[in-house]
């Protein structure tokens, strides 16, 4: 399986915060709770990146992106699109034209989708990344080196065009 073309998706991305989580003490267990409250506002962004800059060091919560872009030309039916992540701190979820793909398990995980039966002329992938990921109890997922670190799509986006 060789990569005969690359595209990355860097930018322009828009962004949704969606909620931020906020650490609630009960008895000797923190839980992190979803708030809407003051929020800060939607914007754009160029990938890869983490939303610091945009949203502050210190923001937790979910975020979406979008990106909108091309079908690929000259796809013939010996190759195939793939859609590449490299990296989400700490967790998304990626769907296309409204289609779920998929899950980025952490800032070092890669994943990948085929998503050739999937394009139309024009699509849109949206990422919508949780940091840290909780838990159905609430409770943050254990991020190891970057705790202290902003979330968002930290590894790059792309397509790849490979041979079937």
């Amino acid at each position: 399986m060789s990569t005969l073309h690359v595209i990355r998706l860097r930018g322009p991305w828009q962004f949704t915060p969606l909620a931020r989580f906020v650490a609630e003490s009960s008895g000797d267990s923190v839980r992190l709770v979803e708030s809407t409250d003051g929020l800060p506002p939607s914007g754009q962004l160029q990938m890869p990146a983490d939303w610091s800059e945009l949203l502050g060091r210190e923001f937790r919560g979910r975020v979406e992106y979008r990106r909108r872009f091309g079908r690929p030309t000259g796809i013939d039916s010996g190759r195939r699109v793939w859609l590449v992540c490299d990296g989400a701190d700490a967790w998304a979820a990626l769907t296309l034209n409204g289609q779920r793909l998929g899950d980025v398990d952490g800032p070092a995980a890669r994943a990948e989708f085929d998503i050739t039966e999937r394009l139309q002329e024009r699509n849109e992938i949206t990422a919508t990344v949780e940091c840290p990921r909780r838990t159905d109890d609430g409770q943050g997922v254990d991020r190891g080196n970057r705790t202290s670190l902003p979330g968002g799509l930290i590894g790059e986006t792309r397509l790849e065009i490979r041979d079937g």
